[in-house]
């Protein structure tokens, strides 16, 4: 029983890392009973590898997927779709070559922002040593994970003039709640059953 416990609190903090760090989607084999589509499953370095994708490749992929869309979505939900991309990304937003232009970010300002992401993972992995090494509860490492998240984006935020403010709020649009499992309105499952009926 104890062994069980450790090992949903592993997986738990995994997804929370991999909320933290990018808006990808972790991996379960065979979740949903239907596979992967092709933009997960291309996401995942086991398939990355078996493809012999490069990173020249890897790097066009979102460009790519983006144009695609521009051809089935009106001008409007692509800009929301793409607002919502930005929010899930969080400060790791700042790493996206498109929104470095977007902002006209210098040099300079980019370096500042690298910085403060590779600090920022830094602690991450620290904090997962910490749960790891049965040193801190999960309820308490969740809670340090918000706040090295809003600490991270508050130090990006400092880098950026006033404009450069301005543009990233309208960049990101309304804010989007992300539906969470098993949660009121926004159950990912309680849509599927309906739709299923």
């Amino acid at each position: 029983m104890r062994v069980m416990g450790k090992t949903i609190l592993f997986f738990a903090v995994l997804l929370l890392i991999a909320g933290f760090g990018s808006a990808q989607q972790p991996f379960f084999p065979g979740a949903g009973g239907g596979g992967q589509d092709v933009t997960t499953l291309i996401r995942i370095q086991a398939v990355k590898e078996e493809i012999k994708l490069t990173d020249e490749q890897s790097a066009k992929i979102p460009g790519a997927v983006m144009k695609a869309l521009a051809e089935v979505l009106t001008p409007e939900q692509l800009t929301r779709l793409r607002q919502i991309e930005l929010q899930q990304k969080g400060s790791n937003a700042f790493t996206d070559a498109k929104v470095q232009a977007d902002l006209k970010l210098s040099g300079d300002q980019k370096e500042a922002i690298k910085n403060v992401l590779e600090e920022s993972q830094k602690s991450m992995r620290e904090l997962f040593k910490e749960l790891q090494g049965g040193g801190g509860n999960f309820q308490g490492v969740q809670e340090k994970m918000g706040a090295l998240r809003k600490e991270t984006s508050d130090k990006i935020l400092d880098v950026l003039s006033a404009d450069q403010k301005k543009n990233w709020t309208a960049m990101l649009g309304d804010d989007f709640k992300m539906p969470t499992f098993g949660k009121g309105k926004g159950d990912f499952f309680k849509k599927k059953k309906k739709d299923e009926q």
